[in-house]
């Protein structure tokens, strides 16, 4: 056989497209349509119909009213900018959930599609965006914060802080036992993550170290390269480091002006407040708000979302 008639007989194969997506819920996104009602979900916020990821589809789902889950379809839609320049019809993809599977870092499609007369295979490689927003930050304090005793300073502040650190985590227990608000709570590298059930709002409280843990990092990323939009987390510089506790919450940016999340965080807040100072009458915590301005995104490069248990 000549080399000519070797390359010949090689079967040819199909050219492979690998598409690499993330959804920012603007131009690429997931969106749910429901079919007896023939219409498109709408973002909280009313920006469009798409969604950087499904918890916050799926927290928007449960407040639509007479909804059944079965009645529902899930898309991809996505844009492929290079090809929309050659061919719009191919530039735009609008793939179902079922054809799509699950992987450890987000989601992968392989179809086979045909341009003209040719065959190829497209990948599309997905990740979905979080992003969380800061709406809120308090301090949580006792009759014992900005106390301090001279003679035993160390023994005395590490006491405090011990002391509201068992305080909080029993009465968070305690709530969450309770089905009736709708929390789940984790641990992470930073502290305590409370989460409202059917929304994307997460409460978390951290210690004044673990705080200064983060903004350390945030400091270093944008040392490292531009990253001028991330910005540390506000603190007040007269606060007891270890006589008090930071607490803020976050939501998602699309769900930050959700009437449904704000009631609820404000509920949740109100009743962990009333219940921590059922449990420890003589205590005298209290909730102090934390003034700061402008928007804050907590960044997943310092792993602050990132479960222990």
């Amino acid at each position: 056989m000549t080399h000519s008639e070797e390359e010949y007989s090689r079967p040819s194969y199909p050219t492979v497209k690998i598409t690499n997506v993330t959804l920012d819920g603007v131009t690429n996104g997931i969106a749910a349509f429901v079919r007896s009602k023939n219409i498109w979900i709408k973002r909280s916020d009313n920006k469009g119909y798409l969604f950087p990821n499904f918890d916050t589809l799926e927290a928007r789902l449960y407040r639509e009213e007479d909804l059944e889950y079965h009645d529902i379809q899930f898309f991809f839609v996505i844009v492929d900018k290079d090809l929309m320049k050659v061919d719009p019809k191919m530039g735009k993809s609008q793939i179902s959930i079922n054809d799509a599977l699950k992987t450890e870092t987000g989601w992968k499609v392989t179809r086979v599609e045909r341009k003209m007369t040719t065959d190829y295979i497209r990948i599309f490689n997905i990740t979905e965006i979080n992003s969380y927003q800061v709406v809120n930050i308090n301090y949580i304090t006792t009759k014992d914060s900005n106390t301090h005793d001279p003679n035993h300073k160390a023994e005395f502040e590490y006491q405090k802080l011990k002391n509201l650190r068992s305080m909080v985590k029993t009465t968070v227990e305690k709530l969450a036992a309770f089905q009736c608000y709708g929390l789940s709570v984790h641990k992470n590298k930073f502290g305590m993550d409370i989460k409202l059930d059917n929304t994307t709002a997460h409460i978390h409280i951290w210690t004044n170290a673990h705080l200064m843990d983060y903004n350390t990092a945030v400091k270093k990323i944008r040392q490292d390269k531009d990253a001028s939009e991330l910005r540390c987390l506000p603190f007040l510089k007269d606060q007891d480091k270890y006589g008090s506790m930071y607490m803020f919450i976050t939501c998602e940016e699309s769900d930050v002006d959700s009437t449904f999340t704000k009631n609820r965080i404000n509920q949740i807040v109100s009743v962990f407040n009333t219940y921590i100072n059922d449990l420890y009458p003589d205590c005298d915590v209290q909730i102090n708000p934390c003034p700061w301005t402008g928007k804050i995104t907590l960044t997943k490069e310092v792993n602050w979302y990132e479960y222990n248990t």
